[in-house]
């Protein structure tokens, strides 16, 4: 089913900020290998530089396959690529489920041997921690928080994609 069927009668301007129903849909609709993709993306993402182009675009197509994922069960999408204000700790998605905050971290892998959980790493958890600890306060909100993965392997054609809500809790630190 094309993809503009599955959505047709999601209300975007509900679930979204503005603009992300355009380029949610120009990214599925030109994946990673397609004709001109590179160009796409590059005005897409207006002064980022990809230095891998074809992974770190199969990397947004992912991204936009997850937020479409997370929309059509109807979840408000807050933010999409999240930096904070010192620049560390990005978040790849923010989504709201009730009272919950939905901390989403999305990793995509080119060779379906390759198992994307593995780029989760303690330092990768504790960055998004503290990433999400500072969106929390930032925005001073009172509310509860998980963070969820979105894993793909293959390509954009032929994936697997595997969503884990609530995969971890953050590792403990201590200082001496």
């Amino acid at each position: 089913m094309p993809y503009k069927d599955k959505i047709s009668e999601i209300d975007w301007s509900e679930l979204t900020p503005e603009g992300f129903e355009k380029k949610v849909t120009t990214i599925l609709q030109h994946p990673p290998g397609s004709p001109g993709y590179e160009n796409i993306y590059k005005s897409l993402f207006a002064g980022q530089k990809f230095k891998k182009i074809y992974s770190e675009t199969w990397g947004r197509y992912a991204e936009a396959k997850t937020i479409e994922h997370l929309i059509l069960q109807g979840l408000p999408i807050r933010e999409w690529n999240w930096h904070p204000e010192s620049g560390k700790g990005e978040i790849d998605i923010i989504a709201q489920r009730g009272n919950r905050l939905l901390f989403i971290e999305v990793k995509a892998r080119s060779d379906k041997k390759d198992d994307p959980w593995e780029a989760i790493t303690d330092k990768k958890m504790r960055e998004l921690c503290r990433g999400a600890d500072l969106y929390i306060k930032t925005n001073e909100l009172d509310l509860e928080y998980q963070f969820d993965l979105a894993l793909f392997s293959g390509n954009p054609e032929d994936y697997r994609f595997e969503y884990i809500a609530d995969a971890f809790l953050c590792p403990l630190t201590s200082k001496r």
